[in-house]
This record gives structure tokens, C-alpha cells and sequence, in this order.
């Protein structure tokens, strides 16, 4: 009979515990779900190791368009706080982190189209891991990594702009019979200027006006097509009616 009981006791102890690690894995996956929703509806947690291998790529410090310091991430942390998981959806995906009062999931996609890495935070910021833009190349002093408010004072109000994306802010700024501008966030990643155009490439001196083959001899491209190669993340690609300089190859 006390056998019985004993089992019976038992039983109902173990129905309580898988009632618990149920109920509190279904809360915590709601909270995922209410943070990671704004990235994408599919999902997935992934593990611990998972998640220090993703950030091994983009460890380091991490500055927005300013140069103020965002984020600093190193040895399995990003600001002082531990990284617990990696929620990939897709394209985009994020870490969720642990901070004094609780977790907290943050979005951090790295664009993996060139080597200057940009970051892009929560879906609303662009960070790059340097303080100030890195380039070899400008046009009548515009370069890649340059934000809004610098173009703005340099050439003013564009004449229209056209915004595009909707899981990221970017936008064309247009500058009419000039140039224009694609700014991913509030960063410039590609510059375009229509052929016959007399702004000038200021490393190099050639212009819009100046055959493709011209730029090819001067950066020492030896294939005839395709992007001419500056510097790693930065290329000069020649399109209908454009030439443009772009982190994209």
C-alpha cells in the first residue's frame, strides 16, 4: 500500500515539474517571438555555439554614421552583456542577450555584399567597424560611408528622393542632371553619375566622360568586363547610360 502511494507521489511530482519547464519554455518563447516578429514570422533559436560562431564576424567595436561608439562585441558579449542564443530568420536574424534586468533580443544582420561590413541594428541603424569612413576613391568629394547630413552640406537638398526597402530604411537621394546617391540607413554605398557628367573621380582624375577602358588601364584591370576592382569593398561598375562607384559588386 505505501509502495502505491510512494509511485502515486512520485507521479504527481513529476506531472508538476514537466508542467513548469512547459509553461515557462512556451513564456519564453512568446518573448522571442514578440522581439523577433519585426525581423521576420520564421524563426529559429539556435544554440549557444551556434551563436559565438556568427559572432566571430562581426566582433569588435562598432560605430554609426557620426562616429559615436554603438557596440562593442568580444569573447561571447555585446556591451558587457552575455549573448545567450542566435535567432535566425532568414536574411536577417538577431542574438538574444542577457542584461542586469532580464533579456532582451536585439536585431544584427551583417551585409555580406562587401568587406567594410556594414551592421545593421534593430532594422533602423547602420554601424561600421571603423570611427571615421575608410576609402581610396571620391567623387568631387563624395565617398562611400559619407552620411546625409555631410552631403547635405556639401550640395544641398537633392531635387527628389525615392525611398526603398521596407525591411531597412534606404534611399536614393537625387540630384537631377548631376548625381545620385543610394544611402543604406544613413550611410552613402553607392554614388552614380550620368555618362557625360564633368565631376571627376579624385584619385584617378577621369571623369564620366572618359572611356571605361581608361578606367580599366588606370586601376590595372585586366578583364574587360565586369566591376574594376579599387580597393576590397570598392568598385567602380559601368551600367546603361551610368558610372557608378559602389561597395556592391
Amino acid at each position: 500500500m505505501n509502495n502505491n502511494k510512494n509511485i502515486f507521489s512520485w507521479l504527481i511530482k513529476a506531472s508538476l515539474m514537466l508542467f513548469i519547464i512547459t509553461f515557462f519554455t512556451f513564456t519564453w518563447s512568446l518573448d522571442v517571438e514578440a522581439s523577433v516578429n519585426k525581423i521576420n514570422l520564421n524563426y529559429t533559436i539556435m544554440p549557444y555555439d551556434y551563436a559565438m560562431s556568427r559572432l566571430k564576424n562581426i566582433t569588435g567595436n562598432w560605430y554609426d554614421s557620426k562616429g559615436n561608439l554603438v557596440l562593442t562585441i568580444n569573447n561571447g558579449y555585446i556591451n558587457g552583456c552575455k549573448v545567450m542564443a542566435y535567432l535566425s530568420a532568414g536574411d536577417a536574424g538577431g542574438y538574444r542577450i542577457k542584461e542586469e534586468n532580464g533579456y532582451r533580443d536585439i536585431g544584427l544582420v551583417i551585409d555580406h555584399n562587401n568587406y567594410k561590413k556594414f551592421l545593421y541594428l534593430d532594422e533602423r541603424i547602420v554601424l561600421r567597424p571603423t570611427k571615421y569612413p575608410q576609402y581610396v576613391e571620391s567623387i568631387n568629394g563624395m565617398y562611400l560611408g559619407m552620411s546625409m547630413d555631410d552631403l547635405l552640406e556639401k550640395y544641398g537638398e537633392p531635387d527628389r528622393k525615392e525611398k526603398k526597402g521596407k525591411a531597412f530604411p534606404s534611399e536614393w537621394w537625387i540630384y537631377n542632371g548631376a548625381f545620385s546617391v543610394f544611402f543604406v540607413g544613413d550611410m552613402a554605398s553607392t554614388i552614380v553619375l550620368p555618362y557625360g557628367s564633368t565631376f571627376t573621380f579624385d584619385k584617378c582624375g577621369l571623369s564620366a566622360r572618359d572611356m571605361e577602358k581608361s578606367f580599366r588601364k588606370h586601376y590595372k584591370e585586366s578583364a574587360n568586363y565586369g566591376a574594376v576592382k579599387i580597393d576590397e569593398g570598392e568598385y567602380i561598375e559601368f551600367k546603361k547610360g551610368t558610372v557608378e562607384l559602389t561597395v556592391y559588386n
